[in-house]
C-alpha cells in the first residue's frame, strides 16, 4: 500500500477538526485527497512497489507512472511461453484455471460434477516442480514445460489474473526472460532510455507479418514515489486543502464520488468553486504533460 501523503498530525495542524473524526474517515479523506492530486497530475506520489509493461514503439523512453524512481529492481524484455497447462487427458465438459497472484485453481467438470484442486506457487519454486505437480493432480491434467525453462523460478512467472480455458487447447504461463543489461535511468524523472534490441511485437503497415504484441513489451519493477516525510510541500499543502474541502462538501451536501485504481479505492467529493483551482495551482508543476 502506497505511503500517505500526510501523517495525522500534519492534517490536524492545519485543521483542528480532523482529530475529531474517527480513524477510518482519516485514512478515507487523505486517500481521497491522494486520489484526486494524483487524477490532476497524471502520476502518483506515495511510495510503493510497482510492476509496469511498456510497448515502446517510436521511442525508445518508457516513463514510469510514479517517480521519483526509488530503486529500480527489475527491468526484462523477451516474453516467453515457458509452461502448457490442459485437461485433454479425460472425459470433462469444461476444464478451467484460475490464475492468482499466489497460486493455480483447477476445475474440471465431468458428469456435471466439479472437482477442483489448488497449487500455491509458494510450494512449487520452479516451473518444473510446478509442471509435475500439475501432472500429479489426475482427472485428466497435464503440463509440458516449454523449452528450457525447467529451472525457471515460478516467483517470476509474468501473472494474468483470470480464469481461463484448458480443454480442448492449453492454458499457457509467461515470463520475461531477459533481464535488460544497457539502458539509462533518470531516477528524478521517471524516465528510462533503453540502450539494447528486443523482440518485435507489432505490425509494420508495410508488412504482412505479425507478432503477438506482448512480445515487444519491456517489463518494469521498481519502487517509486515519495516517502510520507519526503512528500514535498506544495503537495503537502494541497492535500490538507482537498482533505478540509472534501470534509466540509461531505457535510453539506453528502455528494460523493466513488473511484478505484487496482486494489485501491477511494472516494471523493467536488471541491467548493474556488478550491480546486488553488489546488491545481499548488501542483502545476508536479504534473506530467508527457504521455506514457
Amino acid at each position: 500500500m502506497a505511503d500517505p501523503l500526510l501523517t495525522i498530525d500534519e492534517a490536524t495542524e492545519a485543521w483542528p477538526g480532523f482529530g475529531d473524526l474517527s480513524a477510518t474517515r482519516q485514512a478515507s479523506l487523505i486517500d481521497g485527497a491522494a486520489g484526486l492530486l494524483e487524477n490532476i497530475c497524471g502520476r502518483t506520489f506515495g511510495l510503493d512497489a510497482y510492476t509496469e509493461v511498456y510497448r515502446p514503439v517510436r521511442s525508445r523512453i518508457v516513463r514510469t507512472k510514479s517517480y521519483p524512481i526509488v530503486s529500480l529492481d527489475r527491468l526484462a524484455c523477451d516474453w516467453s511461453e515457458v509452461c502448457q497447462i490442459s485437461n485433454a487427458g479425460s472425459t470433462a465438459s469444461r476444464a478451467t484455471v484460475t490464475v492468482t497472484d499466489t497460486g493455480l485453481t483447477f476445475a474440471a467438470t465431468v458428469s456435471g460434477v466439479t472437482t477442483t484442486a489448488v497449487l500455491a506457487f509458494a510450494s512449487y519454486p520452479t516451473v518444473g516442480s510446478l509442471g509435475t505437480a500439475i501432472g500429479s493432480l489426475g482427472n485428466g491434467w497435464a503440463a509440458t514445460v516449454t523449452g528450457t525453462w525447467s529451472t525457471w523460478a515460478t516467483a517470476d512467472l509474468f501473472i494474468e489474473r483470470g480464469t481461463f480455458g484448458a480443454l480442448p487447447r492449453y492454458h499457457s504461463l509467461w515470463a520475461y526472460t531477459r533481464d535488460l543489461s544497457e539502458y539509462i535511468p533518470d531516477f528524478e524523472n521517471g524516465t528510462i532510455e533503453l540502450r539494447e534490441s528486443f523482440a518485435l511485437g507489432y505490425r509494420f503497415p508495410d508488412r504482412k507479418w505479425a507478432g503477438d504484441p506482448r512480445r515487444g513489451g519491456v517489463l518494469v519493477q521498481y519502487h517509486g514515489g515519495y516517502a510520507t516525510a519526503n512528500v514535498p510541500g506544495e503537495i503537502k499543502e494541497a492535500c490538507r486543502i482537498a482533505v478540509k474541502a472534501m470534509a466540509e462538501r461531505s457535510r453539506s451536501t453528502g455528494i460523493y464520488k466513488s473511484e478505484a485504481l487496482g486494489a485501491r479505492s477511494w472516494t471523493l467529493a467536488d471541491l467548493p468553486q474556488g478550491v480546486g483551482g488553488l489546488v491545481r495551482d499548488l501542483v502545476g508543476n508536479f504534473i506530467r504533460w508527457e504521455s506514457v
